[in-house]
């Protein structure tokens, strides 16, 4: 047999040696995506209206529209108290693990008369189970409707600003600011926003959500609200404007067994904010539309 040419004896051998190879360089998985985690009651839960409709639905879509990636996670239940949301915390944190907590809770423990210590407590609790699981935290305010009481009322809302300024988060001074005064913003029932408030609603809560979303950390206790009472105090010189240009306009509702003095500082509820440092029984807070109790 003659031998091969060796052209053809090389073919042979390329042909049979393993062709080598090379591996991709490996992906590196994409990061999670951050979470926040809003646990409220029915005025976060979009009672009565279609859940699309809702603040926290509208939350999504403006954090999204404004190019910050962030999942919202509504785990806000009709009827919750401060309580319940310190007892459903610890899960929720775990399984969703938010970056930011926006706390909206309140209105049902002072529906029910709960003592100031026992809401105190619980917002507090809740506030440093989120802190130590890394998460950042909002606080959002209610007011009771003033047939409760001054002292009461006056005394449930200073809770929220003991407990903003002692656990140094921002505060949203009252959810429902420039909605619960207004009748053609609520529900036939009287207590819930309509789908019409819901925006006014998120932009309450935007004001101190924002000092998270633009990167600025929680400062020491005695300083952790001094930007969100900047803002608020801007706001409140703005609409004091604009009501000595309208006047005359119809104040909120009040009971007829209020005092004469109540019904002078009802004469001044027209702002939509309100300072996050008055004690007043004056304060210019709006009432709340409080949640119904199941």
């Amino acid at each position: 047999m003659l031998p091969l040419p060796l052209f053809a004896m090389l073919s042979l051998f390329l042909a049979a040696a393993p062709v080598p190879v090379v591996a991709e360089p490996e992906q590196s998985p994409a990061p999670p995506v951050p979470r926040l985690l809003v646990l409220g009651d029915s005025l976060s839960a979009a009672y009565g209206i279609a859940s699309e409709d809702g603040w926290v639905s509208l939350l999504q879509e403006r954090l999204r529209d404004r190019g910050a990636r962030y999942d919202v996670v509504n785990a806000s239940i009709s009827g919750e108290t401060t309580a319940g949301g310190l007892t459903r915390l610890p899960a929720l944190l775990s399984e969703h693990r938010p970056q930011i907590l926006v706390i909206a809770l309140g209105a049902n423990d002072g529906l029910r008369g709960f003592s100031f210590d026992t809401i105190r407590q619980n917002l507090g609790g809740m506030i440093r189970l989120a802190q130590e699981s890394g998460s950042r935290v909002v606080l959002a305010g209610v007011r009771l409707p003033p047939n409760y009481g001054a002292a009461y009322t006056v005394g449930f809302q200073a809770v929220f600003r003991e407990v903003a300024r002692a656990e140094g988060v921002p505060l949203v001074p009252v959810l429902l600011a420039g909605v619960a005064e207004d009748r053609g913003l609520m529900q036939e029932d009287g207590l819930h926003p309509t789908a019409a408030a819901q925006p006014l609603i998120l932009d309450n809560v935007w004001l101190g959500l924002e000092l998270l979303l633009t990167g600025v950390q929680p400062e020491p206790p005695e300083r952790a609200r001094s930007g969100v009472v900047a803002r608020v105090d801007r706001l409140l010189a703005l609409d004091r404007l604009h009501r000595a240009a309208t006047p005359g306009r119809d104040s909120a509702n009040v009971g007829n067994d209020r005092s004469a003095n109540a019904r002078m500082c009802a004469n001044q509820r027209q702002t939509r904010v309100v300072s996050t440092e008055s004690l007043d029984p004056c304060s210019r807070s709006p009432l709340l539309a409080p949640d119904s109790v199941p």
